[in-house]
């Protein structure tokens, strides 16, 4: 049914406008039918094409037409906002609905001549209750968007100036309402805050105050201020804690905590109580102006953070002034007198600070002027690891001050070695291989072990200690069985004296039997090693003559793995150690024979082989070098006699073929003169 106001104000649009075209037609002519005159526009009246509405009733009659239409084509706006003051008056304000649409002309949302029971407005949403109320330049939001329309638009809320400018009406009127809190709300507070009722509340809720801050007042709430409740410092003026409504917010007194709170001194300190105290808690004394540094006894370290009540008994009702003169005034004497210095008792305060009872601050230096001196490692022990915590039969504890120090044994494990330096006597003292320095490496060096029965020499003077005498020792065989190793699990009386004690044979025994000419002895690992390294071997040329092969001329320059191949492959022989992983095959030097031809390729092909010798390479080459031939003699083995000029020539001036091997030919070169020389011209 909502639609109906809004078809017939169409059809009254239009024969409106229908009607106007028939008035100006009829001015033009001068008349409106045969024989009936035409009152002008100046006479005052016209036909109405329709009853107005109820509101409009006193308009009936052709004579009041020009009240509300002017003449032509001219806006009826004018004559409406001359009645409709309060309309006007909005938009001269910018206020309402009316001040923000784009409409021109009243009747455009406003026709009339529908009847008498036709509504007069057009509701932009389709109906009242489904208007945007942000039309009208006041959003609803929080509660008020709850709210019925007739909840607000009552008689009672039209306090506008608007609402007496328009006509009395006996219906609802949308028109007179103001947007302020107090135009609609009772001021609870009585005009003793703002107006501004938004700067506490919303309209989602009133109380509590929603966009109160009080950080912004004269009195920001800091510690547990901030968790009381409003009512228990806004009160009415009786002192009743009442309706936060009817509270007293302003003024309140609040110059110091007395105007709120008792004092529990009873007015036996002077100056604010902020001066000692703070908003956190009562207890705890951190004011802007008190500080213990004032007093004659500051409060430093360790001591800043004790709580107020341990010294001071009756803490906060009643403050006493405890003595302070010496340590043993508050804390115990953990060392029952035998802190002394010079056999004077002496304060905590020489070995102590109020920084921690521990660590002491009895210096190293301190330490150097008793019977024992820290040195080494003893200098970064901790002082409780030597002076340590004991308890007497009667439950007292106490600290041990001079604690037995005249041997390492007095505080380390007797135990490290077991019993196996017991037969060494007390010359056996750990002093004899360690030092405070530390406890590794040993200081029983290479020097020291020269005087037992394995001097240390090459790479085993650089040895860690642990890789033969530990139990956990690698790729050894087990430690022989003793007494006890001890803690330590170090063994001390090894029987592996010789090589093949702790490294295996890594040519496969071939070589245990050679009776070697070497000074070191024969058949061993040091006929060809020694202690430096296992590589490379001590075999020089020299040794290598005791050999079946000595090393003769070039020889002696070549490198083993030359001849000896296999030695190409020795790096994947793997550690030495008896245990350690081993090569697939043994290193034996095996060699193929003793001839040139064993190890050197014939660069001459079969050019030799009908001679005598077979072609042997000792008939031309010597061991120095391979070029040139110094023993082949040209004369006796060519069967060419070279001349004083040939001889001066190089070898390759006249042997200078080869085959498709790329081997020089060295028999079968012609002889006459004419093959390498032409006639009359001497060959280049």
């Amino acid at each position: 049914m909502q639609h109906e106001p809004q078809r017939a104000g169409t059809r009254v649009r239009r024969v409106l406008r229908g009607l106007r075209r028939l008035c100006h037609a009829a001015v033009a002519v001068g008349s409106l039918g045969v024989g009936v005159p035409v009152v002008v526009p100046n006479a005052g009246a016209q036909i109405s094409p329709g009853p107005l509405s109820k509101v409009h009733a006193s308009l009936e009659g052709p004579l009041s037409c020009t009240k509300c239409h002017g003449g032509g084509k001219e806006s009826m706006t004018g004559r409406c906002v001359a009645c409709h003051r309060e309309i006007g008056w909005l938009m001269a304000q910018n206020r309402g609905i009316h001040a923000r649409t784009n409409k021109a002309d009243c009747s455009s949302c406003h026709p009339d001549h529908a009847g008498r029971d036709f509504e007069l407005v057009k509701w932009p949403d389709g109906g009242a209750k489904q208007f945007d109320h942000a039309h009208a330049g006041w959003t609803l939001d929080g509660r008020h968007a709850r709210l019925a329309c007739e909840k607000c638009h009552t008689a009672e809320l039209r306090v506008s100036p608007a609402a007496e400018m328009g006509p009395k009406r006996t219906t609802t009127s949308f028109v007179g309402l103001e947007t302020t809190c107090a135009s609609c709300h009772r001021d609870v507070h009585k005009g003793t805050l703002s107006r501004s009722c938004d700067k506490c509340h919303n309209t989602s809720a009133w109380s509590p105050a929603p966009t109160f801050d009080h950080a912004e007042s004269r009195y920001p709430l800091t510690g547990r201020h901030v968790d009381l409740a409003c009512v228990k410092c806004h009160v009415t003026t009786a002192g009743a804690e009442v309706k936060l409504a009817l509270a007293a917010f302003k003024p309140l007194a609040h110059s110091d905590c007395v105007s709120c709170h008792r004092d529990p001194h009873a007015g036996r300190l002077t100056g604010k109580c902020s001066s000692c105290h703070v908003t956190s808690s009562f207890t705890s004394v951190g004011g802007r102006n008190f500080s213990h540094d004032r007093t004659r006894y500051p409060l430093l370290g360790r001591h800043a953070a004790v709580s107020c009540e341990l010294c001071h008994v009756g803490y906060p009702t009643r403050i006493d002034r405890p003595p302070f003169a010496t340590c043993t005034t508050c804390h115990l004497d953990y060392h029952h007198g035998q802190a002394t210095i010079a056999g004077v008792a002496q304060d905590c305060r020489v070995c102590h600070s109020v920084s921690g009872f521990a660590p002491a601050t009895f210096t190293i230096a301190q330490h150097a002027r008793t019977r024992y001196p820290l040195v080494g490692l003893h200098t970064s022990v901790s002082c409780v690891k030597c002076h340590v915590r004991r308890v007497d039969g009667r439950g007292n504890t106490d600290i041990l001050m001079r604690p037995v120090a005249n041997r390492c044994e007095s505080c380390h494990n007797q135990q490290a070695h077991g019993r196996q330096l017991v037969a060494r006597g007390p010359g056996a003292a750990c002093m004899t291989c360690h030092t405070p320095a530390g406890w590794k490496p040993s200081t029983f060096g290479v020097r020291e072990h020269s005087t037992l029965r394995f001097a240390l020499t090459g790479k085993h003077a650089v040895a860690d200690c642990g890789s033969c005498h530990s139990a956990n020792r690698r790729w050894l065989p087990p430690l022989p069985p003793t007494t006890s190793l001890g803690t330590a699990r170090v063994a001390f009386k090894l029987d592996e004296t010789t090589c093949e004690a702790c490294h295996r044979d890594p040519h496969g025994g071939k070589y245990t039997s050679v009776k070697s000419p070497a000074p070191q002895g024969g058949g061993t690992c040091m006929t060809c090693h020694d202690t430096r390294a296992f590589h490379p071997s001590s075999v020089d040329p020299t040794a290598h003559s005791k050999f079946a092969f000595p090393l003769e001329g070039a020889h002696r320059a070549a490198p083993c793995v030359a001849c000896h191949a296999a030695m190409t492959s020795s790096a994947s022989l793997g550690a030495s150690l008896r245990y350690a992983p081993a090569a697939a095959k043994p290193l034996t030097f095996t060699m193929p024979g003793a001839t040139c031809a064993s190890c050197h390729r014939s660069p001459h092909g079969t050019q030799f082989a009908s001679r005598k010798d077979s072609g042997s390479c000792q008939s031309c080459h010597d061991l120095r070098a391979w070029a040139p031939a110094t023993r082949f003699v040209h004369d006796a083995n060519g069967g060419f006699t070279l001349g004083a000029a040939h001889a001066r020539l190089a070898c390759d001036r006249c042997h200078v073929n080869a085959d498709k091997n790329g081997v020089r030919t060295w028999r079968g070169v012609p002889r006459n003169c004419e093959a390498c020389h032409a006639t009359g011209v001497k060959r280049s």
